[in-house]
C-alpha cells in the first residue's frame, strides 16, 4: 500500500474517521463500463480536505 510504503498511514490509506478522504464522485458506475464507454463519465463533484472544491 501506498500509504504505508510512505510512513502514512497513520492519516491516511483507508477509509476511518481522522484520515483524509479525499474522493470524486463520477456520473455513472465505471465497473462495468468497458473502451470509449469511459470517455462519456464526467467529474458531478470533487472533495479535498473535507471541502468541495467542485460541484456540478
Amino acid at each position: 500500500m501506498a500509504a504505508r510504503s510512505g510512513f502514512e498511514d497513520h492519516d491516511r490509506g483507508s477509509i476511518k474517521v481522522g484520515k483524509f478522504g479525499d474522493l470524486m464522485v463520477l456520473s455513472e458506475c465505471h465497473g462495468k463500463m468497458r473502451g470509449a464507454e469511459l470517455f462519456d463519465l464526467r467529474a458531478e463533484a470533487t472533495i479535498l480536505g473535507g471541502e468541495i472544491v467542485f460541484e456540478r
